[in-house]
């Protein structure tokens, strides 16, 4: 981990704070700081004085950092809330306040993801954990698991579809649920026609031809045909005709 901040060299001596009182706040103030020459950090237990992990100070010194940045090892610490503290140093030898942080670590162990041992989904009404219609898993994640979800019991209309996983450590997840709509399948099938009607204008319902329905006849057997010389040609006004009774023959041409 780094932590990026700006050190800035803070001590209050007791000429100062007399000065102060007296009066003389002027000369003192335009007196320009010493520069830094160490700063260092510790967790939790101050070991004392230079006794911190010492930070490498890049550049050129001077008496403030700007955003100093440097790494904070944090192996060592045990999971749970911690403090780390920050001090400089000038070159005067006069060392600054203590300034700490509260930090947090995490348990990484903890926050591994365990293996799944089963999914389980209900309808509608949660019938409670461990008794919704259940299927195995394995490894850390559902992925693009399928799972049947049978809906026949459902009466038309909507419903709400509820999942839920458990680790093998008895943990359940979040029950999470998506609206869906069941179709009534009687209403949706086609009914039987029982009439179709014609008309050369425009007519009123009742007033129609009406030609009931029938089933479809059976297609005329295919026959080769038979030359008979006496038979009259097919009419011209027909794009065909029947030679007797088996495949049709182009207009004019005799069968």
């Amino acid at each position: 981990m780094n932590i990026a901040l700006t050190v800035r060299h803070l001590r209050l001596r007791l000429g100062l704070l007399l000065a102060l009182l007296a009066g003389a706040v002027g000369p003192l103030l335009a007196q320009t700081p010493p520069d830094l020459n160490r700063v260092e950090f510790f967790f939790d237990t101050d070991p004392g004085f230079g006794s911190g992990t010492a930070v490498a100070l890049p550049g050129p010194a001077a008496p403030t950092r700007l955003g100093l940045s440097f790494p904070v090892p944090l192996g060592s610490l045990s999971p749970g809330f911690h403090r780390l503290f920050v001090r400089s140093r000038d070159a005067g030898s006069q060392w600054s306040q203590t300034f700490g942080r509260l930090l947090f670590i995490d348990n990484s162990a903890a926050l591994a993801a365990p293996n799944l041992a089963e999914v389980e989904h209900f309808l509608d009404t949660d019938p409670g954990f461990g008794n919704g219609s259940s299927t195995a898993l394995t490894g850390t994640s559902v992925g693009n698991r399928v799972v049947p979800v049978s809906i026949g019991s459902l009466a038309p209309g909507f419903h709400r579809l509820f999942m839920r996983t458990r680790d093998v450590n008895n943990q359940w997840s979040q029950t999470f649920g998506r609206l869906f709509f069941v179709d009534d399948n009687s209403a949706l099938t086609a009914p039987n026609l029982a009439e179709v009607e014609h008309f050369t204008s425009t007519p009123t319902l009742a007033s129609a031809a009406a030609r009931p329905l029938r089933p479809a006849r059976r297609p005329l057997p295919t026959r080769p045909c038979r030359w008979r010389p006496m038979l009259r040609p097919c009419p011209t006004a027909r794009t065909a005709c029947l030679c007797g009774r088996g495949t049709p023959t182009a207009a004019g041409v005799r069968c």
